[in-house]
């Protein structure tokens, strides 16, 4: 379950671009320890061509998001806004590394 935050819905809009978000490879521990996996990376533009079979379109408050088909669909993530020195830039709030709830 994704959704967007009001702040972050207007620096899309503002931007004028879709947005997708990017996983990263998951780091496996060993020894029992379960592997974690930052959060994803939200970018806008659309995915490249040659990766464009492993995302999906979802709309998202009328704003169109490609999203990874291996992010968990049960996981209730909202896309914000993070600024330092006055940049702005869009973030995944909610993300669990370690995959479980806590």
């Amino acid at each position: 379950m994704l959704s967007i935050s009001p702040e972050a819905r207007a620096l899309i809009l503002e931007k004028g671009a879709p947005v997708r978000l990017e996983l990263s490879r998951a780091v496996h521990g060993g020894c029992g320890v379960p592997p974690l996996q930052e959060r994803p990376t939200v970018r806008f533009g659309p995915p490249p061509s040659f990766l464009s079979h492993h995302y999906e379109a979802r709309d998202v408050d009328g704003i169109t998001f490609h999203v990874p088909r291996a992010l968990p669909k049960d996981r209730p993530l909202t896309v914000g806004v993070a600024s330092f020195l006055g940049i702005r830039r869009l973030v995944v709030e909610g993300w669990n590394p370690l995959g479980w709830e806590p």
